[in-house]
């Protein structure tokens, strides 16, 4: 199954196109403004420090929002340490850490499959349906998040094929990491126990020689995920991105992972094979599979962006490429093919609306930038922000990002969230106790007031101004737009 190390230098051109992809893919959103939260920190007239900064933000996590992510906060203070607020290398930025995502995923699956295939389980990942943010965004933790993720891949793989300790403990450090990026990422460190001991049985190598790292590994998330269920249990709000629905019902969330990838046919051939010839590797294949899988769709229901899902994704995409790859051995691997591209067609127009996305993401920041500057330059002492937003995770992060930059913008009024009330709380009642907004659902405010309203498409409309009382109290429509005075 392994391939010879010329054969691997000899898919260059992969490597080379797979570059270039990225870098076409996230070509629109690097004109982009900075947009939310964390990168008005960027443009903040504060010293660019690191330390003190992440573990202000740590804390909070950890008291305030139940959530565990601080290498991430280091990551990003590092980053920001180094490029200041140059939005252009920012963007770079992100989109090298696809690049090298990327190849490492490549770098990973080519020892194991031949360099099409390889070249496919790429794409799976750079085209999942609405993800691509993940590379322009300059504030996912998904991006290096699945960078690390890459790259204990790559270091399994080669430790597997080489038989070198050196490539183990790359891949225990790399795992490691990954546990200390976000919450849902640590739920892959089994996976990536299963992934690295079926390599060892796949290549034949003594199960002992690998166990130091894989024991470490284990023990880590052992005491990782008792740390995180003390954090989510003292935290006053839950845990932050865990939204509870009417309906919480997780075959959605299931299916968006397991059906743009196609992975449950070739997975299923692929345990037909092996189980007729290696029953501990079939179950070891098949166990890492549901491991990397079924806690991310677990964790999150059907209201959840997709790039929530992306630590399942991963798993979901070499777990495809694989299993095509073993269905070669069967009679009826036509068919099987059949139903896997079947099962792609719903993801097919996916593909270019990543562009789309990117651009759509770009001109929304420079509507956010004119937004602020209008609601600045009004002689308002308070601004009524509405949002809506069912089904859309989009408006929460936008509801962040249009307080902090009209705070950064110099305006110090008061400013109202005003929500329906069918939308969790435990997302939005954090905004006050950090002191982004003065009240939620405040009532009646005095004017002068203006009214600002966040559409279906995540754009702002300054909807009403009211410059004598009794001004109205939200929610207000924007057919009641004409100004008030």
């Amino acid at each position: 199954m392994s391939q010879t190390p010329q054969t691997i230098r000899g898919s260059w051109w992969i490597g080379a196109a797979v570059t270039a992809l990225v870098i076409a893919l996230t070509l629109p959103g690097i004109r982009a403004w900075f947009y939310i939260i964390n990168e008005w920190e960027i443009v903040e007239a504060t010293p660019y420090e690191v330390i003190a900064p992440a573990a202000r933000r740590i804390e909070a996590d950890l008291v305030n929002f139940g959530r565990f992510r601080p290498l991430y906060w280091l990551i990003w203070h590092s980053q920001r340490s180094l490029i200041r607020d140059d939005v252009l290398v920012w963007h770079l930025a992100a989109a090298g850490m696809g690049v090298v995502t990327c190849l490492l995923l490549f770098g990973a699956l080519r020892p194991l499959v031949r360099a099409p295939l390889a070249g496919l389980g790429v794409l799976l990942l750079l085209f999942y349906p609405r993800s691509g943010a993940i590379w322009y965004n300059l504030v996912y933790q998904e991006t290096s998040g699945t960078l690390l993720v890459a790259l204990a891949g790559f270091a399994a793989v080669r430790g597997a094929v080489s038989g070198r300790r050196g490539w183990d403990a790359v891949f225990a450090v790399s795992a490691i990491l990954v546990g200390f990026i976000k919450e849902n990422y640590a739920l892959l460190l089994p996976a990536l126990i299963g992934a690295r001991l079926t390599l060892q049985l796949l290549y034949h190598r003594p199960v002992k020689a690998v166990m130091p790292a894989l024991f470490a590994v284990g023990m880590f998330f052992i005491v990782l995920i008792a740390v995180i269920g003390v954090i989510y249990l003292r935290s006053p709000h839950g845990y932050g991105q865990v939204i509870v629905s009417e309906r919480p019902i997780y075959l959605d969330s299931l299916a968006r992972v397991l059906l743009p990838a196609g992975v449950i046919v070739p997975a299923s051939a692929a345990g037909v094979i092996w189980a007729r010839r290696k029953p501990l590797l079939t179950l070891c294949a098949l166990g890492t599979l549901a491991l990397w899988v079924m806690p991310q769709v677990g964790l999150y229901n059907e209201r959840i962006q997709e790039r929530f899902l992306y630590p399942a994704i991963v798993g979901s995409a070499a777990g495809t490429v694989i299993g095509l790859y073993m269905l070669r051995q069967v009679r009826w691997r036509g068919a099987a093919w059949a139903v896997w591209a079947a099962s792609c067609l719903p993801f097919l127009p996916n593909v270019p609306s990543q562009w789309m996305d990117a651009a759509h993401f770009a001109d929304s920041t420079y509507h956010l930038q004119s937004t602020v500057a209008a609601l600045t330059a009004l002689d308002v002492e308070n601004i009524v922000i509405q949002i809506d937003p069912k089904d859309n995770y989009d408006q929460y992060e936008a509801t962040y990002s249009v307080t902090l930059f009209l705070r950064h913008a110099g305006y110090d009024g008061r400013l109202e969230l005003y929500h329906p009330p069918n939308v969790p709380m435990e997302m939005l009642i954090g905004y006050v106790d950090n002191g982004f907004y003065s009240a939620v659902n405040g009532g009646r405010p005095a004017a002068p007031t203006a009214y600002v309203i966040l559409n279906a498409e995540t754009r702002w409309e300054i909807a009403l101004i009211c410059q004598v009382d009794p001004c109205p109290e939200p929610p207000i429509l924007l057919s009641d737009s004409d100004e008030r005075g």
